[in-house]
């Protein structure tokens, strides 16, 4: 049987895609219009708990760019596996521009710097008000986007088009592109993030806090990808069924990949710890003491064992790495645990006494990225040429897979 199957000849994957996005899209819609009864009765917890799903699944999108965009500059088969869910991922932009919009109609809600009587209460609050006001902080989002948009349309043109003559998702010709590329998303992701997540609490600073949070982009969306390349093995029905699955070898590259990312996320978020915590001034040690009171001392706790210990010690082993059923697993265990990393950075800083989950956070956080996922899977299918799916370290490497159950066998 050949390895080399047409799209048409392989309709349970694309069925298979087809059927979870539509699920998604229904959960989506369904969830945000539970969330949205909020408006009516209490809108401050409608916009709070929009702002912590929006910015849980915007990770994956700028994750996803910025995985792209560096892979384009180095090279490497790490990325061939990756690359459909990268470029897809990256294609969801556009959709977030979208879903962006409620966050600034409730800034008045959201964000405190937004109350007169709040930046007069304070001098070091009246000396950024340059920066933290309602007309400044509508102007940069549009520059966000377009700087997004601009990036992921013209990488994922370049892909596509070299995928159609070469059979390989690296587009010559982008490197410079996607140098500067990398530099303008980081400058760019870092803005947006003290936008919406650090000027919550508009005295604290932290001039690493846009690398963590990028960084954490970055474990989301390897973390997505292992899962899917663990645990979504797919059937090919023609003359034999044939079991697509992710190599050993490719499921291997994307735990050390993964084990990489979670290492790095680790040592910015300890750095930032360390530097705050022995500088021991008042604006900047306060968001840390927050976090040590009213049940979030536990929640931190949780975020350094299964944010770093059981992950690092997991995926240095590699036959835990190349077990798809251990692979997933963890995978969506690091997903659930971006979640609660983005949920500790945001509600501490929010109106809320103590550790508290709002009814609307679950609906918000599902609603969002149902819509999220429902845009991931649409574009996903235009990514998933035969050359992505069975090449050599590719998502599903049929020759790789059969020479295994052969040996194995």
């Amino acid at each position: 049987m050949s390895t080399t199957v047409e799209h048409s000849q392989h309709p349970p994957l694309i069925e298979q895609i087809n059927t979870i996005r539509t699920r998604a899209l229904i959960a989506g819609v369904v969830s945000l219009a539970v969330c949205g009864v909020a408006l009516f009765a209490d809108p401050r917890s409608f916009y709070e708990s929009y702002l912590l799903g929006y910015i849980y699944w915007w990770q994956f999108a700028i994750g996803g760019l910025g995985l792209a965009l560096l892979h384009q500059l180095v090279g490497g088969y790490w990325g061939v596996s990756v690359r459909p869910m990268l470029a897809a991922a990256s294609s969801t932009i556009l959709p977030l521009a979208v879903l962006a919009v409620p966050i600034y109609l409730g800034i008045g809600y959201i964000f405190p710097w937004a109350n007169e009587e709040y930046i007069h209460s304070n001098h070091l609050l009246e000396q950024k008000q340059f920066f933290l006001n309602e007309p400044f902080f509508v102007m940069r989002a549009p520059i966000y986007f377009g700087i997004w948009l601009f990036l992921a349309f013209t990488l994922n043109t370049a892909t596509k088009r070299q995928m159609r003559s070469t059979g390989l998702p690296n587009a010559e010709g982008l490197k410079f592109i996607s140098g500067m590329g990398l530099l303008a998303l980081f400058l760019s992701a870092t803005f947006a993030s003290f936008d919406w997540i650090m000027s919550l609490d508009p005295l604290w600073y932290s001039t690493i806090y846009g690398a963590l949070v990028i960084v954490g982009g970055g474990v989301a969306m390897f973390a997505l990808c292992a899962a899917v390349a663990a645990l979504l093995p797919f059937q090919l029905k023609g003359k034999d069924v044939t079991i697509y699955s992710a190599s050993r070898n490719t499921l291997g590259d994307l735990g050390t990949l993964l084990l990489a990312f979670i290492m790095l996320w680790t040592y910015f978020a300890f750095s930032q710890y360390i530097i705050i915590w022995n500088g021991n001034l008042p604006e900047e040690i306060s968001w840390y003491l927050i976090r040590r009171e009213h049940g979030w001392a536990i929640v931190s706790i949780l975020l350094g064992l299964f944010h770093f210990v059981v992950p690092f010690f997991c995926l240095v082993s590699r036959s835990f790495k190349q077990t798809p059923k251990l692979l997933g697993g963890l995978a969506i265990g690091i997903l659930v645990m971006r979640l609660v990393d983005v949920f500790w950075n945001i509600v501490p800083s929010l109106e809320r006494s103590g550790f508290q989950i709002a009814w609307t956070d679950p609906f918000a956080v599902v609603g969002i990225g149902g819509l999220w996922m429902a845009a991931f899977l649409w574009k996903l299918p235009s990514f998933l040429t035969d050359d992505t799916l069975n090449a050599p370290r590719g998502l599903f490497d049929l020759t790789a897979t059969e020479e295994e159950e052969h040996t194995h066998g």
